[in-house]
């Protein structure tokens, strides 16, 4: 396997002599080795080992950003090596490494020393599976770090008694070096929060993480791990009292409590998309998060049934505090007015309303539903929905698109909808227009002028190719 060197040396360090090209050119007197990049990308290069010491101080010295992404790192004391001998990195990405090793005991073993990073601002261990005893001693050495990324590491947990158990196992471990310390190991202790602290509200989730943070963290990235309850993710946020920006993508998150904004003081944007919240109660509680202002929620099961029209009209009106939703445009006056007086119409007519119905009362009055005042066109319809000799009727969002209603008829028809063809029939026109094929994915069904009694027919799609060989045969 190759060293570092050996690939900085394949990316970057050719020697200029094989040049038979006669252009006058200018030559530095720094050589190639001493005159590579700041940034250093080094993408699945096979790199396991940092190479000679001696080479790499002359060589990285002046390298501020490093991607060492897909590659076959394994050994922290490796990693601490080169950390040693690039003081000025702001950057470092070792995503898909394996660093499932304890990074504190593979040091102390070693009797190396793993150095302190003041000036290191991102770090990104994307499928690494490192462990939380690894990632506190990382951010005990990284003093200034503002972004960490975590996602994909198989977490089932946030465990933070490694916070303190790190400190005491490093502290332990001084009796068996010289002279009391660790031979050059540093460690430094998490911020311990003040009695005094605002940040954590009625205090921590718990007793294993009450008294340290790391304040100066800003992003966390934690897409795609296993934790699913939300007392876990409360530990990220005692932990970050700083934390601007969380992100759970595809995490399997499946409530949120009523104090769930408790360690969450300063978070500007979150990102719950394809979560498994369940219940509307649990989006109506993110209004509490008291800086939130930014929320992407896609792929949320509860709202799957409905338009994304109505998504985010629901969304909208559900928390007066989100000024952007799902990376669109910021939500306007206008928008946040309308969204909250459909909410009104939406459960005037049911017996179990929502908390949020009655303060959307307080402020703009019962409203009667538009179908009964005529103000807008009817926004659902009843069709029959015809595949061979089935038959079921339907009711419709006139605001479905075609794609949308393919992929509803899925288990109906039995056949994804990449394979379906729809067919519009208009009841009264039938023998005059007979069939119109609905051959635009975005189209909305408003637009086909759709009404009560219509139908849709569904066929699937035959390949040309089969067709022929068929009749080949």
């Amino acid at each position: 396997m190759p060293s570092l060197l050996d690939a900085i040396e394949a990316k970057y360090g050719q020697d200029g002599n094989d040049c038979e090209a006669p252009i006058g050119i200018y030559v530095p007197r720094v050589g190639p080795r001493k005159s590579i990049p700041r940034l250093l990308i080094l993408n699945s290069f096979d790199v396991d080992s940092a190479g000679d010491e001696t080479s790499l101080k002359k060589t990285c010295a002046g390298v501020i950003e490093i991607d060492l992404a897909h590659n076959q790192l394994t050994r922290w004391t490796e990693i601490s090596k080169i950390l040693q001998h690039t003081p000025s990195v702001s950057f470092l990405n070792l995503s898909f490494n394996s660093l499932s090793a304890q990074l504190a005991a593979s040091i102390l073993e070693s009797s190396s020393r793993f150095p302190v990073l003041p000036r290191l601002s991102v770090l990104i261990l994307i499928g690494t599976h490192v462990s939380w005893d690894s990632v506190w001693f990382l951010l005990r050495h990284c003093t200034t770090l503002q972004e960490l990324h975590l996602s994909l590491n198989e977490f089932d947990v946030v465990d933070v008694t490694g916070i303190k158990n790190g400190m005491m196992s490093a502290a332990s471990s001084q009796r068996h070096t010289n002279g009391g310390g660790i031979n050059g190991l540093i460690l430094l202790p998490p911020v311990c929060n003040r009695s005094d602290s605002t940040d954590s509200g009625n205090g921590s989730s718990s007793e294993e993480d009450e008294g340290c943070s790391f304040p100066y963290l800003r992003r966390l990235i934690f897409d795609g791990n296993h934790v699913s309850s939300w007392e876990d993710i409360s530990k990220l946020g005692s932990c970050f009292p700083s934390l601007r920006h969380l992100c759970l993508a595809d995490c399997p998150i499946n409530s949120i409590p009523e104090n769930a904004s408790q360690n969450f003081e300063n978070l500007q944007s979150l990102n719950i998309a394809n979560t498994s919240l369940k219940e509307m109660t649990d989006v109506s509680r993110l209004k509490k998060f008291p800086s939130l202002t930014d929320l992407r929620l896609q792929g949320i099961p509860f709202l799957s049934e409905m338009t994304a029209h109505e998504r985010r009209q629901l969304v909208v009106a559900l928390l007066p505090n989100v000024k952007k939703l799902n990376g669109g445009a910021p939500i306007s006056h206008t928008e946040r007015e309308d969204s909250e007086r459909a909410f009104i119409r939406r459960f005037s007519q049911q017996e179990c309303r929502p908390e949020r119905y009655v303060e959307l009362v307080s402020i703009h009055g019962e409203l009667a539903p538009l179908v009964d005042v005529h103000l807008k066109p009817t926004t659902r319809v009843k069709v029959r929905i015809c595949y061979g000799e089935s038959i079921v009727e339907r009711s419709l969002s006139v605001y479905l698109t075609t794609i949308e209603l393919k992929n509803t008829l899925e288990s109906f028809v039995g056949v994804s909808s990449g394979k379906m063809r729809l067919f519009y029939v208009d009841s009264e026109m039938r023998e005059v227009v007979g069939r119109e094929e609905m051959r635009f994915p975005q189209k909305q069904l408003y637009s086909y002028n759709i009404q009560d009694d219509d139908e849709i027919h569904v066929e699937l799609k035959t390949s040309v190719s089969i067709s022929s060989a068929s009749s080949v045969v």
